[in-house]
């Protein structure tokens, strides 16, 4: 007598795949904003440690700079070209593509990867300004963005941050003059060096400044 195994083929209803996918909709819409969010700071945290050494290495080579010369910077030096100017008033450096720079991304293991956007601040003795001999070799700010939608990195005042201190109208912290609103160091107005600039502006160009503003 021979014995046969009924089996069951019975599979998902129609109601229950529905309630699955409902449960799978539910748990995307919770956990994918939390992994892109995680995402996000991990690659803010990687910015952050690359802005970091380019700070290092950029502080470096403009004490190399204040070390000459009892501190003045000698005519034609070749770390940055005309950067006579930091001892003589507040004129902007473009400094990218000079042998500074790329000491500067060699250092941060960038070479051939340059940043969006790279530019440090150094105080100034222009007119009305009240940084002194040593400010005008110290770095106080820093800009860094390493893609054109990359969150923005900076550096203030000791201090790093992706708030932008040129943001803003009445809680700003770098005036419209580029001078330092911070109790510490209120009153001394930056000189700027661009170290990366990708973005197709330049000093001269108010579209730059416009573009700075804006990044946030």
């Amino acid at each position: 007598m021979s014995t046969h195994r009924r089996i069951n083929n019975k599979g998902f209803t129609l109601v229950e795949l529905i309630v699955v996918l409902v449960i799978l909709a539910i748990l995307a819409a919770i956990l994918i904003p939390a992994l892109i969010g995680y995402i996000d700071r991990a690659k803010d945290e990687e910015d952050v440690i690359v802005a970091k050494s380019c700070l290092t290495a950029a502080q470096a080579g403009i004490t190399e700079l204040y070390g000459k010369n009892g501190g003045e910077i000698a005519a034609g030096d070749s770390i940055i070209p005309s950067a006579k100017v930091i001892a003589n008033g507040n004129q902007d450096i473009d400094a990218s593509g000079t042998d500074f720079a790329k000491d500067v991304f060699k250092t941060a293991d960038l070479t051939g990867n340059e940043p969006y956007l790279l530019m440090v601040g150094v105080g100034s003795n222009a007119t009305g300004a009240s940084s002194t001999s040593h400010s005008k070799y110290t770095v106080y700010y820093v800009c860094y963005v390493r893609e054109a939608k990359s969150r923005p990195q900076y550096f203030y005042c000791g201090t790093w941050t992706d708030i932008n201190p040129r943001k803003g109208e009445s809680n700003k912290l770098i005036d419209k003059n580029n001078v330092i609103q911070l109790d510490e160091y209120k009153g001394t107005k930056l000189q700027y060096i661009l170290l990366s600039n990708k973005t197709g502006k330049n000093f001269k160009d108010g579209a730059f400044w416009t573009l700075l503003k804006g990044l946030s």
